[in-house]
């Protein structure tokens, strides 16, 4: 499906009127307080869909922050396939790529929730952050493994 049918057939499915592109190609919606942008890599035929996490950094030392940041996206399991950026301004961002072929209505919908779940998430582990505070101590613990459906539902699927 081409990116401006894929977006336009979403929004209508979403009941969101007056999807609009800019002079780039980019596309953006407003879910509850998240500003979630859309664009399109024309030669890697992909959807980009990226939005804020955080506008700006804590102050003080951000080092378990980002450390925390790294370690989610180690592999894509804690964010869905997802990477965070940091601008040089402090603007924590999550974007995420997907190959347009794979994508129809009805997927991009799941995705887009799931995308939607995981920024309001770390928004609040963001929020929550206090640099001067020591690190809890964790107990080791072991990982369960992620479901069939938790897997497909951002995109991945079990081999």
């Amino acid at each position: 499906m081409e990116y401006r049918e894929l977006l336009t057939g979403f929004a209508k499915a979403c009941g969101l009127d007056g999807l609009t592109f800019d002079d780039e190609g980019v596309a953006v919606i407003l879910a509850d307080d998240i500003s979630l942008s859309f664009m399109e890599v024309p030669e890697a035929r992909r959807l980009v869909m990226f939005a804020d996490v955080a506008r700006t950094t804590p102050s003080g030392n951000c080092e378990r922050l980002y450390k925390a940041l790294l370690e989610a996206q180690h592999l894509g399991m804690a964010t869905g396939g997802a990477t965070f950026s940091i601008s040089p301004e402090g603007k924590i961002s999550l974007y995420r790529l997907d190959p347009l072929v794979d994508l129809d209505v009805e997927v991009l919908t799941k995705i887009v929730e799931n995308f939607l779940d995981l920024i309001d998430r770390w928004r609040g582990i963001i929020a929550a952050y206090r640099p001067d505070e020591p690190p809890e101590e964790e107990e080791p613990r072991e990982e369960e493994p992620l479901e069939q459906e938790t897997l497909e539902n951002f995109g991945f699927m079990r081999v």
